[in-house]
């Protein structure tokens, strides 16, 4: 008679092993969702937020992990999370502290307008209905997202006007800055969701986070778009980060309850040694089409010394209380509708009284020529403010392919 061993039944293979014996290959039997709507995760620069309060909220019905992978027609995933289930029925007791990620009720927290919840987590192969996954599977977040007032979501009316608060979703590697590649673990990450029953409900997918279990794992939730560093608060000291109760939004951090005994050193050496080799890549010019190689041979061939300052856009900025700088400017015609950033001086070596050029863009006539480039200009002051402005040239250099 087998003993069941629970920390490697709910490892990545093992789950991957049970589940690919019991599922159906024939996509035609599961249940389309007439949802549906994916987002890249690969971004990284905005969202999170103050938490208020957290427990289980049992009077509210939520669908199970199973039901929502349905819904959002992943079968494979949602069989896997039968599978699951089943094995945490089984062994309640022992489960708790060895299984991979068990999540055995949803587990929600107010902050702000809205109520996140946690509803389920699952790693392994070949779950996705339609995307690539890396060569050790992906991991697979199922959260839900509604009004703590009340009031549901209206799907017509939620998806149709790009001007409602959307949401940021990421699990946070414990020890690494989320602004620095903590919460940067896509590749080919996506997210999908719909809203049912007034609640929106998400399944994020990323790179398979087991590798990390033995330093920790979290899960972010927050208001706006794309992650914020003004809504974490990073303790370098233990590495954990939590929710900023000054952030002017919404957000929540998940302990995710990993196995320790699941992480791997050398595979997250190695993630970690592909993110800096990605990042520092160059891309052949040649590989470039004509109007971006225009722009880099512009660029890089500009006299940044000799440029203007576009009237009304320089402002000095003194750090936030976690370091943080912003600047924004407003609609400067004929060149941009706007824009903002969130600079922290962990990104760039900036000396002080020694400006640097960053983030160029081009002007372009009506016929979409480019005439001109502009870009942010930082000077760090010696009381530590900084100012931003927008600088064009003053001499554009001609274009030699």
């Amino acid at each position: 008679m087998k003993t069941i061993n629970y920390t490697e039944e709910w490892s990545s293979d093992r789950i991957k092993e049970l589940t690919m014996s019991r599922i159906s290959h024939d996509k035609n039997s599961s249940k389309h969702s007439n949802t549906i709507r994916k987002m890249s995760i690969i971004a990284v620069a905005a969202a999170v937020i103050a938490v208020s309060g957290l427990g289980v909220y049992a009077a509210v019905t939520y669908l199970t992990p199973s039901e929502v992978a349905e819904e959002l027609y992943y079968p494979k995933l949602a069989e896997q999370f039968e599978i699951q289930t089943s094995l945490t029925e089984k062994g309640s007791t022992d489960t708790a502290a060895t299984a991979a990620a068990v999540i055995t009720e949803p587990i929600s927290v107010t902050s702000g307008d809205y109520i996140f919840t946690f509803l389920g987590i699952t790693s392994g192969e070949d779950l996705s209905r339609e995307f690539e996954e890396a060569e050790d599977g992906s991991t697979y977040t199922v959260v839900t997202i509604e009004n703590a007032d009340g009031t549901p979501f209206d799907r017509e009316t939620y998806y149709a006007n790009v001007g409602m608060q959307r949401f940021f979703v990421t699990p946070l590697i414990h020890g690494v800055e989320p602004w620095m590649g903590g919460a940067a673990i896509f590749k080919d990450g996506s997210a999908t969701e719909n809203i049912i029953d007034g609640k929106i409900y998400r399944i994020v997918s990323c790179d398979n986070i087991e590798i990390f279990a033995d330093t920790g794992v979290s899960l972010a939730i927050s208001t706006g778009g794309i992650f914020d560093m003004r809504a974490f608060e990073y303790n370098a000291e233990t590495g954990i980060t939590t929710p900023n109760p000054d952030f002017d939004g919404s957000s929540v951090v998940f302990e995710i309850p990993l196995d320790p005994a699941l992480g791997n050193p050398v595979k997250a050496a190695e993630y970690w040694a592909e993110r800096e080799a990605e990042a520092t890549a160059t891309i052949a010019e040649s590989d470039l089409p004509p109007e971006h190689r225009k722009f880099v041979y512009m660029f890089e061939n500009a006299d940044w010394t000799d440029v203007s300052v576009i009237e009304g856009t320089t402002k000095t900025v003194s750090p936030d209380e976690n370091g943080l700088y912003e600047y924004s400017f407003g609609e400067i015609p004929g060149i941009s509708s706007g824009g903002s950033l969130t600079f922290s001086l962990d990104y760039f070596n900036l000396e002080y009284n020694d400006p640097m050029i960053s983030g160029g863009s081009q002007i372009t006539d009506e016929s979409g020529e480019i005439v001109n480039l502009y870009a942010t200009r930082y000077t760090r002051n010696d009381d530590d403010t900084i100012t931003f402005e927008l600088v064009k040239l003053n001499n554009v250099p001609e274009y030699n392919p």
